[in-house]
């Protein structure tokens, strides 16, 4: 256990990397709408199942795209072609997120540079095609009426905002399993091996193992290049390990975090990478740094510069919003959470060597991303609840407390075991999950709640506007006790989330029908059961 008083200092590399990319600005990147837009174009066999597709435009995506390794990295993979991506999904809501296309550099809020020529790309080539073939216009049909009332209202977003629409986000995949098995071993346990889901989440894994051969590749070409000896034998190391993981299982820190990122990243490219969080990072990883540590092949600062350098991967992609929907989410957010410290599934305590050296990565990062937290319990040790306090009173925002008890008894209440409610992490902002066990979708709409109030108060109606939206209710005038306020004010909820759900269930069809998500979904349990019948 750690003394609170001792102290990280920053490690020279991370501080070179945090440098480079807090004087780089975030970049639209076209790169995954061209490669999407490419195979559907030219490769897509609209006789297989749509999975099956969808599997084969994630490999051909990783097959293709860039694979880059910029000055000082160790944990190397780019999510976009930029240092500092914003990448777009052209096939969800990419092209109503384009609506500022033609001024995106010069917006008010979070402007992305993008050279002429990619936007033109963007209007001649990609957007056109999608046009009709976007899974909102699929889902009600491009020639349907119901989907431009359904788009207005979207974009007005004065009652509820379905964030579906753009994919499914908001999860926590099984991170874990894939890093002590590869992908070698992760399939072969795998008991719908006949499945349709089975087959495509094959061809995602060529894809991905693909992508890492030629960030092997290209880690061999630098080394090749380089005069600084510690460099090279860097990148020798970087080869090394992206020819052996995500496909082979991981044995040491720095190779359990290049397949817990490539893993992640690749997640990330097959849908919308919105709050794909990375569950209890501290406790799957902690064998690789225990035996790192008992080997004698690394130190306490090499672990923490590892970590800090995997902190910063996470900061370089982004998803393009438009300024008229970042309003409604108050921001350009990812919010990749991770979550550190808490119980184990017994009971007890379940702080480690490497959830302290965690505290030290939130204090000394100072990035977006990821949103740490840190879950507290009353048999977690008192310097361990004090160091986590004195890290968010820092001003990083980081970590987010969370009170286990109060967590795991709301999770038992809503049908978990006890067991699983003990390994609850974080997605996102705020909300609590079952790691690999729940596609849960957490951020899957918002609903105006003081809109309903208003409502209770004008017999439904919005003030200044003629028509309805709401339920009847009576004159406010006829509202004589808070009883009766109340009242409208349910019946306006009610009629309210009526419509959302009306809404929703259409857009999960068309998730389901048009944007399965087989990579992301060979990582979540119960999804092969679902595939299977």
């Amino acid at each position: 256990m750690r003394d609170m008083a001792v102290s990280s200092e920053t490690p020279a590399r991370f501080s070179r990397i945090k440098n480079e990319l807090l004087s780089n600005p975030v970049m639209l990147c076209t790169e995954r709408a061209e490669l999407v837009t490419e195979f559907f174009k030219k490769h897509d066999n609209k006789k297989e199942p749509m999975v099956i597709r969808k599997a084969r435009a994630l490999n051909y995506l990783l097959q293709n795209k860039s694979a880059t390794i910029f000055d000082d990295e160790l944990i190397v993979g780019n999510v976009g072609s930029k240092r500092k991506s914003a990448i777009i999904q052209p096939e969800l809501a990419g092209a109503v997120m384009s609506e500022e296309l033609l001024w995106m550099d010069r917006r008010k809020t979070n402007p992305y540079p993008v050279p002429w020529r990619d936007k033109l790309t963007l209007l001649v080539k990609v957007l056109p095609y999608w046009l009709t073939r976007n899974m909102v216009s699929r889902a009600f049909g491009w020639y349907n009426p119901k989907l431009g009332r359904y788009v207005l209202k979207q974009l007005d977003a004065s009652s509820y905002l379905i964030n579906e629409s753009g994919g499914i986000g908001h999860f926590l995949p099984g991170y874990d399993r894939m890093i002590t098995q590869g992908i070698k071993g992760y399939m072969e346990t795998i008991d719908e091996k006949g499945s349709d889901l089975h087959a495509a989440a094959l061809i995602a894994c060529e894809g991905l193992a693909a992508y890492a051969g030629r960030l092997s590749g290209e880690a061999r070409r630098l080394a090749a290049g380089e005069s600084d000896p510690v460099r090279k034998q860097e990148l020798l190391e970087i080869a090394r390990i992206c020819a052996k993981v995500p496909l082979e299982p991981a044995e040491t820190l720095q190779e359990a975090l290049q397949s817990l990122w490539l893993t992640h990243m690749a997640v990330c490219l097959e849908g919308l990478n919105s709050a794909i969080s990375f569950g209890r990072i501290d406790q799957y990883l902690y064998p690789f740094y225990k035996a790192d540590m008992e080997a004698g092949r690394i130190g306490r600062d090499r672990a923490l510069e590892l970590l800090l350098c995997f902190s910063a991967k996470t900061t370089e992609h982004m998803f393009l919003l438009s300024s008229r929907v970042s309003e409604y989410h108050g921001g350009y957010l990812v919010a990749q959470a991770a979550t550190v410290g808490g119980v184990n599934s017994k009971g007890n305590d379940a702080v480690n060597d490497l959830t302290w050296l965690f505290l030290d990565v939130m204090e000394l990062a100072g990035l977006r991303d990821p949103n740490y937290m840190a879950r507290i319990s009353h048999v977690s040790p008192e310097q361990y609840v004090k160091r986590a306090v004195e890290v968010a009173c820092k001003g990083n925002a980081v970590p987010g407390l969370f009170n286990d008890e109060a967590t795991i008894a709301a999770l038992t209440a809503h049908g978990y075991t006890i067991e699983e409610a003990r390994d609850y992490g974080v997605v996102g902002c705020v909300e609590p999950t079952m790691p690999g066990r729940s596609f849960c979708s957490t951020d899957a709409a918002l609903i105006n709640l003081p809109m309903c109030l208003i409502l209770a108060l004008n017999r439904g109606r919005r003030p200044g506007k003629r028509l309805g939206i709401g339920a009847k209710t009576p004159d406010p005038s006829l509202l004589r006790t808070m009883d009766d306020v109340i009242e409208a004010f349910r019946a306006q909820v009610d009629h309210l989330v009526s419509r959302l759900i009306t809404d929703i269930r259409i857009i999960e069809k068309a998730n389901r029908d048009f944007h399965p998500t087989p990579f992301s979904s060979m990582l979540v349990k119960g999804a092969w059961k679902v595939a299977a019948t």
